[in-house]
């Protein structure tokens, strides 16, 4: 269940198709109304335990708008990255595990501040313990009306129910001195180790017996604080090095602590666009939901294969390159045939192009939809020459890419919705789309495709729409380094 709790929405509308609108809200939301916020966690190393990690912010629905999550009330840091933030990481809407924010930071990318969150990522919460009643009973039935099944109330129930309720009211009372400068900023709900309930028992005073009572042992030995070391006289040495704790040097250098404890726990932060980078989906809302898995379950494998197969053959004809002109007769005699066995001139075949980084995936973006499927491939590197029919290397062209977003007819055979086709030296005129995940970014029950849109020097975050046999982009993010 999403942990983070949005408690206001933003009046200042902001387009819904924009891009970057050339300026940052800062207009005051109103009170009441319940915002849900997706972000993109990148990572390299184990899931669950990397080894460096940042959280993008992408989008804010305010249940009328969607706004950019960099951009949304960004001041002193956008509301999606503020300390204490919680995100439930989605596996195609499955949950994961949970991402605290316990800072952020900005890189400066033209007029743009790219903001990114850090943290730790952790496990997700385990289930609640059942509650009891006035009887001291616990009841696991949902509807009054079916039977259900009592047991008794365990010893020292009560007890614990007590203690657990003065511990919330005063994990209530500490976070509540402290509060956002601006009183009318929305915030978002505090994990637990921010909101100052550490989950773990205050340590007993010391005493002077292990057992807190009886006489003291006089055998027992004693620890104490040596005296203040001596000073030189002036003799240019300077004074000896303290050894004492009760008079420290007021001079010497302290070092302070700005973040939580369990910051320890936190992967460091990612630089740069790693070839081993991995990322997922992140995101918070208030409000509770049963988990809504957005991945298709084909009615047997071989459907699934034929899919698969249908689009690799849609995406080779894709990347295949286009056909020189025609040449001459003569030029055609003289390079493009040789003789067979009989003598016949035979023109060579163009071998078929080879295919790398493949993924096919297939979603249902709402119940009892029709599969959604996205196929992605691309042509192999450069740096890994073909061979023509006479086993010569060819000359390489740039690496080209595509993605499709297709759904089935009546019969089974895919019908492209989106084609995607570029290459490594037109990307700043069109990105290439890697696929992110599918993603309720509204709450409304339905999914959108979020993709990665890749340029040459800078990418964004887009949100597409497929309903009624179409596609649409419905959002896409300042640019991002």
């Amino acid at each position: 269940m999403p942990a983070a709790l949005f408690v206001a929405s933003l009046t200042l509308p902001l387009a819904l198709f924009a891009q970057y609108p050339g300026r940052i809200d800062t207009t005051k939301p109103s009170k009441g109304s319940t915002l849900r916020a997706v972000a993109v966690l990148e990572w390299t190393g184990t899931p669950g335990k990397p080894s460096a990690s940042r959280l993008i912010p992408v989008s804010v629905f305010d249940g009328d708008r969607l706004h950019d999550g960099t951009l949304y009330l960004s001041q002193p840091e956008p509301l999606a990255l503020e300390s204490g933030t919680e995100y439930e990481l989605q596996s195609t809407g499955k949950p994961v595990g949970i991402f605290d924010i316990f800072s952020a930071g900005h890189n400066q990318l033209g007029d743009v501040d790219s903001w990114l969150g850090y943290g730790a990522w952790k496990p997700m919460p385990k289930p609640a313990p059942p509650a009891f009643n006035s009887s001291g009973l616990t009841v696991t039935g949902l509807n009054e009306d079916e039977p259900v099944l009592l047991r008794k109330h365990p010893k020292g129930a009560e007890t614990a129910s007590a203690s657990a309720t003065g511990n919330a009211a005063a994990s209530k009372t500490a976070t509540g001195g402290t509060g956002p400068v601006d009183p009318d900023r929305p915030t978002l709900r505090r994990s637990s180790q921010a909101s100052g309930s550490s989950g773990q028992a205050t340590q007993p005073a010391a005493t002077s017996q292990p057992g807190g009572s009886g006489p003291v042992d006089p055998d027992r030995p004693t620890l104490h604080h040596l005296p203040p070391a001596p000073t030189t006289p002036a003799t240019g040495d300077g004074p000896l090095r303290e050894t004492g704790l009760n008079s420290p040097d007021p001079n010497r250098p302290r070092l302070t602590y700005g973040k939580p404890k369990n910051l320890a726990a936190a992967a460091l932060e990612l630089k740069g666009n790693p070839p081993q980078m991995q990322q997922i989906v992140a995101v918070s809302d208030p409000t509770a939901s049963m988990p809504h898995p957005w991945t298709y379950s084909w009615p047997s494998s071989f459907d699934q294969a034929n899919a698969r197969r249908a689009l690799e053959a849609i995406a080779r004809a894709a990347l295949t390159p286009k056909a020189a002109p025609a040449p001459t007769p003569a030029a055609k005699t003289a390079k493009s045939a040789h003789p067979n066995s009989t003598g016949h001139l035979v023109t060579p075949l163009t071998p078929p192009v080879r295919l790398g980084q493949e993924s096919f995936r297939s979603f249902e973006l709402e119940y009892g939809a029709a599969p959604t499927m996205v196929f992605s491939a691309s042509t192999p590197p450069a740096d890994s020459p073909t061979l023509d029919a006479n086993g010569q290397p060819t000359a390489e062209p740039p690496q080209r890419f595509v993605t499709l977003v297709a759904q089935p007819d009546l019969y089974g055979n895919p019908i492209v919705l989106k084609k995607n086709v570029t290459d490594a030296a037109h990307l700043d005129e069109t990105p290439r789309l890697r696929l992110v995940d599918a993603v309720d970014a509204m709450g409304n029950n339905r999914a959108e495709l979020l993709f990665e849109r890749i340029g040459d020097h800078r990418r964004t975050f887009a949100l597409y729409s497929v309903i009624n046999g179409s596609m649409q982009r419905i959002f896409t993010t300042v640019p991002l380094p």
